[in-house]
This record gives structure tokens, C-alpha cells and sequence, in this order.
């Protein structure tokens, strides 16, 4: 969670950049052994469904070891949600040493081969600097990619990326007033375009982009002040399952 806003009236929790690491699970319809002979012989898809029964315990033990093993398989065999759950193990360190750098690699390859969530994670760890040098820009590249592609997370870490820069700018000092003029007018359109992303995102359903929304609207940041609009993207945050919107709701409810 982010902090508190150190003015004591701008009180709101935002929620922070989000990984994406659910697992695609497959529908499989066949036994171990036969997925196996399958995966031996060459088929990509059974070595997919491998790591899958690994990872639930069907019909063998569960075993992360077996499972990475498996995903590397089918990644190999150009099964791009494999890739993409590679790279989560990577990521996390589940049955393979954590390593940014292969977390970044397999994103990578799961994105070329059109596993649009993968944008989200790239954008996460080039904002970060995880596998790869720390590069803002980059990032918000990867998360337009996922936000044009319907990936509702990828539009709200774009929103905060944006809000973030609105933040550094406006914490830098200018002598001249035709500077302080430009940084601010360069704050006012940051704050913008974190709006305008936060909307799609929670457009698409995201409760921590409806939560930051209600943030902007409850600090006038970007958008005109309005207590009532953002009550209605808390109470749209905390209908989605988010916590701090439920407890922003409480906050201004109780002023």
C-alpha cells in the first residue's frame, strides 16, 4: 500500500503496482501416463498438462520442481502460456532459483507469442528494474500494450506511473516563474492522463484503479474536487472486493 499523504486533509490510501501471476490453467481431459507419453513423443501441449497435474497434485504428487520443468518443455515447444507461468516461477522462486533476468526473458517470449498479461509483468519489473535496467519509459510502453489490449491492470499501473511523475514534478523547485509556470502546467497534464487511465482501468473493472480514482477526485488532482465522485469510485472499489475503498468510503463518510 502506498503511504499516507503527509497534508493531514488528503488522507486516502492508493493501491501500488500490481503483478499480474495468476497460472493459465488448461481443461485436460487425459491421464498422467498418457500426457507423458505424449510429452516424451514431442507434444508441447501434454508437457503443458504435465505441469499443471505437478502443480494441483493430479494423479502424482505435487512437485514445483516437476512442474518448472515441464512449463520449460512446453515453452520450448512454443506453448506461450507455459512461457508465461515460467517466467511467474522465475519470478517467485517456485521450483527454480529466483532470477529476475529469466522471469524477464520468458514475459518476454510469452509476449511475443501473444500472451497480452505479459505486457503487465514486463512494464512491472522495467519500472522497478527487475532483469532489466530500471526504464520508466519502457514501462508505460508495456503497460499501453496491455491496456490497449482489454488488460484492465495494465491501464491502472499505467494511471499510477502517470500519477507518480505528477508527484516528482511537483517536487521540484524553480527561481523563475516562467519555469515554476511550465513545471506546473506539466503537473496538471501528468495528473490528466493518470485520470484518464485510472478510468479505463476501472471501466474494466479494476477495484485498486476505482480506489486511486477516488483518490484524484477526493484531492481535486486532475479532475475538479468533488467529495461526491469520489465516494462513488470508493464505493465502486469496495463493491469490487478492495479493502481501501471500503475503509476510504468510511473516511469520507465520516467527515
Amino acid at each position: 500500500k502506498r503511504e499516507k499523504n503527509e497534508d493531514a486533509v488528503n488522507i486516502m490510501k492508493r493501491v501500488t503496482l500490481s503483478l499480474l501471476l495468476m497460472s493459465s490453467i488448461s481443461v485436460n481431459a487425459y491421464t498422467f501416463n498418457e500426457n507423458k507419453t505424449s510429452c516424451e513423443g514431442g507434444f508441447a501441449g501434454a508437457c503443458y498438462n504435465l505441469a499443471i497435474m505437478y502443480a494441483e497434485g493430479n494423479e502424482v504428487e505435487k512437485d514445483d520442481t516437476q512442474v518448472a520443468k515441464y512449463y520449460q518443455k512446453a515453452c520450448s515447444g512454443k506453448v506461450f502460456d507455459a512461457c508465461y507461468n515460467l517466467g511467474m516461477r522465475y519470478y517467485k522462486g517456485q521450483g527454480v532459483k529466483k532470477d529476475f533476468n529469466q522471469a524477464f526473458n520468458y514475459y518476454k517470449q510469452a509476449s511475443n507469442g501473444g500472451i497480452k498479461k505479459a505486457f503487465i509483468n514486463l512494464g512491472l519489473m522495467n519500472a522497478k528494474g527487475e532483469g532489466v535496467a530500471k526504464n520508466p519509459t519502457q514501462a508505460i510502453n508495456f503497460y499501453k500494450q496491455a491496456c490497449d489490449s482489454g488488460e484492465a491492470l495494465g491501464c491502472a499501473n499505467l494511471g499510477l506511473l502517470y500519477e507518480n511523475r505528477a508527484v516528482e514534478l511537483s517536487k521540484k523547485k524553480y527561481k523563475k516563474k516562467k519555469q515554476r509556470n511550465k513545471n506546473k502546467q506539466s503537473i496538471k497534464s501528468t495528473y490528466q492522463q493518470a485520470v484518464i487511465y485510472y478510468k479505463k482501468a476501472c471501466e474494466g473493472a479494476s477495484p485498486l484503479a476505482c480506489n486511486n480514482l477516488g483518490v484524484m477526485y477526493d484531492n481535486g488532482q486532475g479532475v475538479k474536487k468533488s467529495t461526491k465522485n469520489a465516494k462513488v469510485f470508493f464505493s465502486q472499489a469496495c463493491d469490487a472486493g478492495s479493502d481501501d475503498g471500503c475503509k476510504n468510503l468510511d473516511v469520507l463518510s465520516s467527515r
